[in-house]
């Protein structure tokens, strides 16, 4: 198959994925606006939301970037589970039946979330001239400050995991933020080829 017919296989897959994203997010704007909630029976919606998103980020991304993303989000998800089952990372934390399937109580579709956070810093300092650990601290503070707004909104109404301990932000600890810092400079120092321009 040559390139354009490559090309064109690409746009439509791409152009499919956006749209059912789009479906998901009208409908969960519609649900909350007009019923308060999504329906009970509608749980499947935000891992594939989720999965939806990744898979749009993948598919516009160069092929030299996406293996740079697939181990972004795999890193982001061996945090979190050595997160539930230690306590440590992020502090004290469990993730509810709300988002499924579940590895080692850890919901699946965190793979995708994570990559599509990284995948969003990144392409937003590719074109920053800063030196290489510069770059790494700016991605590392910026993905932190997203949590700050994921956070409240994940664990709280959304409910999809619930603290042990309850912190000073929103009833999020402190740790938490640390450890998204933490987690955040081990995945941009480790795999910072495209983000960083030296």
């Amino acid at each position: 198959m040559n390139l354009k017919g490559v090309g064109f296989i690409r746009y439509c897959l791409l152009t499919s994925l956006c749209i059912g994203y789009l479906m998901l997010w009208m409908g969960g704007i519609y649900s909350h606006l007009f019923r308060g909630a999504p329906p009970a029976d509608m749980d499947w919606t935000t891992p594939l939301f989720l999965l939806l998103a990744g898979a749009i980020v993948l598919t516009s991304s160069r092929r030299s970037e996406i293996t740079f993303l697939l181990l972004g989000g795999m890193i982001g998800f061996m945090a979190e589970v050595a997160g539930v089952y230690s306590g440590w990372v992020f502090g004290s934390y469990w993730y509810t039946d709300a988002l499924r399937p579940q590895l080692f109580g850890v919901p699946l579709a965190m793979i995708p979330a994570w990559l599509v956070l990284i995948g969003y810093v990144r392409q937003m300092l590719i074109g920053w001239k800063v030196p290489a650990w510069l770059s790494v601290l700016c991605a590392s503070a910026w993905l932190t400050a997203i949590d700050l707004i994921i956070d409240p909104l994940s664990a709280g109404v959304l409910g999809h995991w619930r603290w042990q301990e309850q912190g000073f932000y929103y009833g999020i600890p402190a740790h938490n933020f640390a450890g998204w810092f933490g987690v955040s400079l081990v995945i941009f120092s480790l795999l910072r080829g495209p983000v960083v321009r030296n």
